[in-house]
């Protein structure tokens, strides 16, 4: 009898040269080789790639196959085994079904170019997309329930979105209910909104889908018009089988947000003609922004707040002097050495009113101060209308300080009309204004009496200059923010002179501290308070920003400069004033909401300018504070920044502004013609 030898390659015992030997072994061949007393373990890390390549070379010559497949008249001779792979296939060759015992699948719905590929990837492990075949391609994966295929296509797809081709992707994957792909599409519509309209896509689309778009607040537009403009595009496009759909649609466009110009616009399209209900809402709409009345009733028509990312605001500069190119005579000859003052600018008056519009970040051009006076005035707002006061002429004297102006006018924003006043009571310069309970407050400045703090009032509805209120004593000597609040005049001033600290013990009482008052003067009652508290240190009047939330005006002070971003920094300070009771005390605001609103201020760093709106989120470290920071086109200095609401001002009842650069080149080139004209007559 034949003696059985068994082979043991025992890879635990420290034989010599064993290790050596496997580790040969695993070079030469790329397999993974492990073992124990009396046992050993191969792996082919290659056999899987091997048996791919090996059923793809049967698939490409016919060999072995055992089931046809029929798409569009093209046949595919395929494995059992492989189509099995594919839930749809699984189940149709396991089961009773005639293609089970014929060996024959017909298949319907599905592009054979795709189907095509589905094999490819099958067998090759390879799938190959282009923006052409993707629809196709996903529809037939869909339906074969091969997910990893339609992983790709998604992943190709949000890869490939834009304003082009968002809408029809969020129509595929809505009806293939591919949830995370409709997601990214709508988001992409949402984004990019204006570029989207322009498409042919837009205008295909259903009243359903339309208002599925319009309804998001997160939709990007620079203002409503874009809303309504892209409205009246859609209508257009079909108007008999979109009459029905108007009345919906309007609900969602915020009409108090929408130009006059524009709701005419709408008013005027046919299917809103043939709409008695239409007519009427856009009729309201339009009779309520001529009269003013938005602001008053925001339950009105349309009367919703501008949507997410569009801003109410609005940032006016008044006067002021304007730096210019100094002329150099002789800048044509190559040897001229320029002087010192021919590199320094020139000023002239800046007689232009324009605002930043802080959400498309353009300066627009609104009408010209009816006076020369420029430097220092002072701008307040009520309603629709701005109170331009005081000032000085820089053209008075060249080497000393001009008189303060008395002059005072008022402009009416929707009509672009000017009226003068009577003359203030004493001339007044540097100073701030405010509108409270219907009477214009002149506070502080430069005036003809230097020695002590001033205010001056008008009664708007008389129209006459009245006495001023008499208010506790104020530092004159000190600088003070004024600000309204629960139609209350406020004056927050930050004593230079260091006061002992009221809050501490007899043991500290020698501590001492510069104190924050604020002055609070209620306008229906002519009563006068105020309240203190003291401060670790002393803070500029330009390091004191206000916003006012309901009955509380909230105060944020920091040290450093605000130029430097220090406000940013952890050493701010808020306060909190309340109207009703009269108490200033600290606001614990850090952890949550309470400081909301917005504060709009100018900076300027060398010979630039800027607008500065810093948008209040509820929080006062880095995330909770939004800077939005907009060049002027030209330096600019003695100027007054108001912040306004576009809603109050009456923004939408004019055209679209002029921007501040197309209005000067249209001013400029009359002037440029009539010199060309004069050189050539000569």
């Amino acid at each position: 009898m034949k003696k059985k030898i068994t082979y043991i390659m025992d890879l635990s015992q420290p034989v010599q040269g064993n290790s050596a030997r496997l580790q040969a072994f695993q070079n030469r061949t790329g397999e993974e080789c492990k073992g124990r007393t009396g046992f050993g373990t191969f792996k082919n890390h290659h056999r899987g790639p091997e048996l791919l390549r090996e059923l793809a070379r049967q698939y490409k010559n016919g060999e072995f196959v055992d089931v046809v497949v029929k798409v569009e008249g093209r046949e595919f001779r395929c494995h059992r085994a492989v189509l099995a792979s594919m839930p749809f296939f699984r189940t149709m060759l396991s089961s009773n079904f005639t293609e089970s015992r014929s060996g024959v699948v017909q298949l319907h719905d599905v592009n054979s170019t795709s189907f095509s590929k589905i094999l490819d990837f099958l067998y090759h492990g390879k799938l190959c997309i282009t923006k052409d075949d993707v629809e196709s391609l996903v529809q037939a994966a869909h339906m074969l329930q091969l997910e990893k295929v339609l992983d790709y296509c998604k992943t190709f797809m949000i890869e490939c979105l834009s304003p082009s081709n968002c809408l029809g992707v969020m129509h595929l994957a809505g009806s293939l209910d591919m949830t995370s792909l409709k997601r990214e599409a709508r988001y992409e519509a949402l984004s990019r909104f204006a570029e989207v309209v322009q498409t042919e896509e837009f205008l295909c689309l259903s009243a359903e889908v339309l208002l599925y778009l319009l309804e998001d607040d997160e939709i990007h537009v620079t203002d409503e018009d874009d809303i309504a403009n892209a409205v009246i595009r859609w209508l257009g496009h079909n108007v008999e089988s979109r009459k029905s759909a108007l009345p919906t649609i309007l609900q969602e466009i915020r009409l108090s947000h929408v130009r006059v110009g524009v709701l005419e616009m709408l008013l005027s399209h046919t299917v809103a003609q043939q709409s008695p209900q239409c007519l009427a809402k856009l009729t309201a709409a339009k009779e309520e922004h001529l009269r003013g009345v938005w602001q008053l009733n925001t339950g009105a028509v349309g009367g919703k707040g501008p949507r997410r990312g569009v801003s109410d605001d609005l940032a006016i500069i008044v006067g002021g002097w304007r730096a210019v190119k100094r002329s150099n005579p002789r800048e044509h000859e190559r040897e001229h050495r320029p002087n010192v003052s021919d590199l320094l600018p020139e000023s002239e008056p800046q007689q232009t009113i324009f605002c930043l519009n802080p959400d498309d970040r353009q300066y627009y051009h609104i009408t010209k101060l009816p006076t020369p006076v420029t430097r220092c005035v002072s701008v307040a707002s009520e309603g629709r209308h701005l109170y331009v006061t005081g000032g000085q002429d820089p053209a008075t004297s060249m080497f000393s300080l001009p008189p303060p102006s008395r002059q005072a006018f008022r402009y009416d924003f929707p009509t672009d009309t000017w009226m003068t006043l009577p003359d203030m009571p004493r001339g007044r310069a540097g100073h701030q204004s405010l509108v409270v309970g219907g009477k214009l407050f002149l506070v502080g400045g430069h005036d003809e009496d230097k020695s002590q703090f001033s205010m001056d009032c008008y009664n708007i509805r008389e129209g006459a200059w009245i006495k001023p209120p008499t208010l506790p004593a104020i530092d004159a000597s000190s600088d003070f923010t004024a600000t309204v609040c629960n139609l209350k005049l406020l004056i927050i001033q930050v004593s230079q002179k260091i006061a002992t600290n009221p809050t501490v013990d007899s043991a500290q009482s020698s501590s001492e501290y510069p104190i924050l008052y604020v002055h609070a003067y209620d306008v229906a009652t002519d009563r006068a308070v105020y309240a203190v508290v003291p401060l670790k240190s002393a803070v500029r009047k330009e390091n004191i920003w206000t916003t006012a939330v309901d009955d509380k005006l909230y105060l944020y002070l920091f040290e450093g400069h605000p130029d430097h971003g220090d406000y940013l920094q952890n050493r701010n300070q808020i306060y909190a004033y309340d109207t009703k009771d009269g108490s200033l005390c600290k606001a614990d605001v850090v952890n949550g909401a309470g400081l909301t609103g917005s504060f709009i201020r100018t900076q300027q760093q060398g010979m630039t300018s800027f607008v500065i709106k810093h948008t209040f989120k509820g929080r006062v470290r880095i995330k909770g504070i939004i800077e939005t920071k907009v060049c002027i086109p030209f330096a600019l200095e003695g100027h007054t920044c108001l912040g306004v609401k576009k809603s109050g001002i009456g923004w939408y009842c004019r055209d679209k502004l002029q921007t501040l650069r197309d209005k000067e080149v249209e001013d400029v080139a009359p002037k440029a013609e009539s010199s060309a004209s004069g050189s050539a007559g000569s």
